[in-house]
């Protein structure tokens, strides 16, 4: 009990010196992490690299907080630590793994300021009350597959115009999404990228989005209206099925579309053109 009392008046220390006795360090990279350690940790200047599942269970943790030196991140590092509560990742950061913060239960609020231009496969997958995500304004790059999967809690995502591409099932069974802004940058919608988010409601894509896939947007049950900008050039399969509220599609009567009317949307659906 001694132990533990001075472990977490250590982790709420600015400095991280006496972090080391916790934790195992070499060459600049933070190989492993007692499990036992709660409340805030430090991580210390001199680290650069995270070590893949060095923090894997450390469910006492609550905050992390990145040194200056920080560059990389390994897959699972985090993974399982299920008290973190509030996170923020740094510009430093240019390299973050696979699954790194998966199942981090009771994460609630998400800054990702990372320089690194991917959001990694399953980076926040299963994160089950995750409510809020930030993206540095100048942030860039592709959201991968499964990358916010099953976050059941998330209402508030904000997407930089920087975003290129949305992966395969990467918000897929978010199911408190209420609005979404796809902005014209995005390329590329992945097949069942926002699947089963069930009350999602209002969607805006943006002149510049050019290709939606498979199932994107299968189960969204409360869209009323979708309005397809001129840009798209392709709609894949049931990309629209299973939205009990659809009634109206309008598009551009301009455009040229690749997709079969009744592949894409249920029959029930009026293809307006305007």
């Amino acid at each position: 009990m001694k132990e533990l009392k001075r472990l977490n008046k250590m982790l709420n220390e600015d400095s991280g010196e006496d972090i080391r006795e916790y934790c195992s360090i070499k060459n600049g990279v933070l190989l492993e992490v007692d499990n036992s350690v709660s409340g805030r940790f430090v991580i210390p200047e001199d680290v650069v690299h995270i070590d893949e599942e060095a923090f894997v269970a450390c469910k006492g943790i609550t905050d992390v907080v990145f040194g200056r030196g920080v560059k990389s991140i390994g897959d699972r590092a985090f993974c399982y630590c299920t008290g973190l509560e509030v996170l923020t990742i740094p510009e430093s950061v240019s390299s973050i793994g696979e699954s790194a913060f998966w199942h981090c239960d009771s994460l609630r609020h998400l800054r990702y300021f990372s320089s690194c231009s991917i959001v990694p496969y399953n980076c926040f997958g299963e994160c089950g009350r995750l409510q809020r995500v930030e993206f540095s304004t100048n942030w860039s790059g592709k959201i991968e597959e499964m990358a916010f999967n099953r976050c059941f809690s998330l209402q508030d995502v904000e997407f930089p115009y920087g975003l290129s591409v949305i992966g395969r099932s990467a918000f897929s069974n978010c199911t408190r999404l209420v609005s979404l802004v796809i902005p014209g940058n995005v390329e590329k919608i992945g097949a069942r990228a926002f699947a089963g988010c069930t009350r999602l409601g209002k969607l805006t894509l943006e002149e510049g989005v050019k290709v939606i896939l498979d199932n994107a947007f299968n189960g969204c049950k409360k869209l009323a209206v979708v309005r397809i900008p001129k840009s798209v050039n392709s709609i894949g399969y049931k990309a629209f099925y299973g939205c009990d509220y659809l009634r109206k599609v309008y598009v551009s009567n301009n455009a040229k579309y690749e997709f079969y009317r009744y592949d894409a949307f249920p029959e029930n659906i009026k293809i307006v053109e305007s």
